[in-house]
């Protein structure tokens, strides 16, 4: 029953908590990966907070808050530079929505299988992404509101704010160029915790039940892979073992056409010698009428 629940709850652990970036170190086990976290982490919050503070209307040194009203001192009337419209505000809505929604749906889904699994690590991994995901939505609003006086402007505010969301993703893929094995071993890391919460420890067995699929594969290039929802390596390669299908495949194609262009190039090879000779008996027989003559 545990290896049932497991595998329902745990299986995409390592996707939801971002593949592509640092913050699934939160379920590896080493302390350099947790440093990168938190240093990321930090630096995220920093940027955010700073966004916060130059929002806000009491720190006059460093607010950023823009005044509409423009009051000329001849006049009696003040006029608003405010060009703000509910569409904008809709549209701000929307772009978070669209961009965000995913790293909520992740992190709503790892603090609850953590609480169905009692895994610490997939809560701390969840909790990073609804903070982010927090911060950028107050701090786009609330620094909108300060700045902004067009809806374009809100737009703009609001995206550049998101690319602070991908730092992590930016930073994993800084780490791919300059220590990519040790980048390999943190995603193994990350896959065997999975594993083991899904009740698959044995990866030996797993790899060595792939070799047969493979060397079938070769010998049979209309042989597919029937991968078992229970084979923690296959299920962890499947996305490779579908590229060396699709690759047999286009390989069987060019052999094919290969073949057929070599029979094209004989038929046209031996067509130009019978050419050839037929061209030299003509050459004789001329030679000859005219010996005659």
């Amino acid at each position: 029953m545990r290896s049932k629940v497991n595998h329902r709850y745990i299986l995409d652990a390592l996707e939801l908590s971002g593949s592509a970036s640092v913050y699934h170190f939160v379920i590896c086990d080493t302390i350099m990966g947790w440093l990168v976290v938190l240093t990321t982490l930090s630096f995220q919050i920093t940027i955010f907070y700073a966004y916060l503070k130059t929002s806000s209307f009491e720190d006059k040194e460093t607010s950023d808050w823009v005044y509409a009203k423009r009051c000329p001192p001849n006049g009696l009337e003040c006029e608003d530079d405010d060009d703000t419209t509910t569409l904008g505000w809709i549209s701000l809505f929307l772009v978070m929505l669209t961009y965000l929604m995913t790293d909520i749906v992740k992190g709503s889904k790892l603090i609850f299988r953590a609480g169905i699994l009692s895994s610490l690590r997939l809560f701390v991994a969840g909790i990073i992404l609804l903070i982010i995901t927090v911060l950028a939505i107050l701090s786009s609003y609330f620094y909108n509101r300060a700045t902004a006086l067009s809806n374009t402007e809100i737009i703009l505010n609001s995206v550049i704010l998101l690319f602070t969301t991908d730092i992590d993703e930016w930073v994993h893929r800084l780490l791919f160029y300059l220590h990519p094995k040790w980048l390999e071993k943190m995603m193994h890391d990350a896959r065997c915790f999975q594993s083991n919460l899904d009740g698959t420890s044995d990866k030996k067995d797993d790899e060595s039940n792939i070799e047969p699929q493979i060397d079938s594969l070769t010998k049979n290039p209309n042989h597919s892979f029937n991968i078992n929802p229970d084979n923690a390596f296959l299920r962890d390669h499947s996305f490779l073992i579908d590229k060396i299908e699709m690759s047999t495949s286009s390989i069987q194609t060019m052999e094919d056409k290969l073949n057929a262009i070599t029979d094209r190039l004989n038929k046209i090879e031996s067509g130009a010698k019978k050419s050839e000779a037929a061209q030299r008996r003509r050459s004789t027989y001329a030679d000859l009428v005219v010996m005659s003559s």
